[in-house]
C-alpha cells in the first residue's frame, strides 16, 4: 500500500468526511441530508478539481463516485416527484451520465451524445404533453411503469 494510492485516498476522504458531516448534521437540527451522499459528492468534487488541476491522476475512482451520485440523486428524485413526472426517468438519467462523462472528459464534448440525450428529451416531453390521447396514453403508462415491480 503506497501512500498516494488513488482508492485509499477516496475511501479515506468519503470516511473522514462522514463523521465530519454527521457532527455537522446533528448540529443543524433544522437541515437534513444524507451523510453517506454528501460525503461521496464532496469527494468526488474534491478528486476532480485535483484531477483538472493535473494533481490527480485516476480518473476511474472519480468516476465511480460520481456513478455513485448519480444514481443517489436519481432515486431520490424519483421519491419526490410525481407519478407523471416519472416519465422522464431515461432521459434524466442519460443527461446526468452525459455531464458527468464530461465533467471527467473535459474540455472533450461529444456533440453525438448531446444530440442524442436533447432528442430524447423532446421525445418524452412530446409523450408527456400528449399522454391524455388514447395512443399515447398506453406508451406513456408503460414507460412511467418499466421499473415497477421487478
Amino acid at each position: 500500500m503506497k501512500p498516494s494510492d488513488p482508492l485509499l485516498i477516496a475511501l479515506v476522504s468519503v470516511a473522514l468526511l462522514y463523521f465530519l458531516l454527521l457532527g455537522v448534521r446533528s448540529l443543524i437540527r433544522n437541515y437534513d441530508f444524507c451523510v453517506i451522499c454528501a460525503s461521496v459528492s464532496m469527494t468526488w468534487i474534491g478528486l476532480l478539481v485535483l484531477f483538472l488541476s493535473g494533481k490527480f491522476s485516476d480518473s476511474v475512482i472519480i468516476a465511480l463516485l460520481m456513478g455513485q451520485s448519480m444514481v443517489g440523486l436519481y432515486y431520490t428524485l424519483e421519491k419526490r416527484v410525481d407519478e407523471d413526472a416519472k416519465i422522464f426517468r431515461l432521459p434524466f438519467l442519460l443527461t446526468l451520465i452525459f455531464l458527468g462523462y464530461h465533467a471527467i472528459k473535459f474540455p472533450g464534448f461529444s456533440l453525438n451524445a448531446l444530440f442524442l440525450v436533447l432528442l430524447l428529451w423532446v421525445v418524452f416531453l412530446t409523450v408527456y404533453f400528449l399522454r391524455n390521447n388514447y395512443r399515447v396514453r398506453t406508451v406513456a403508462k408503460k414507460i412511467i411503469e418499466c421499473c415497477k415491480n421487478w
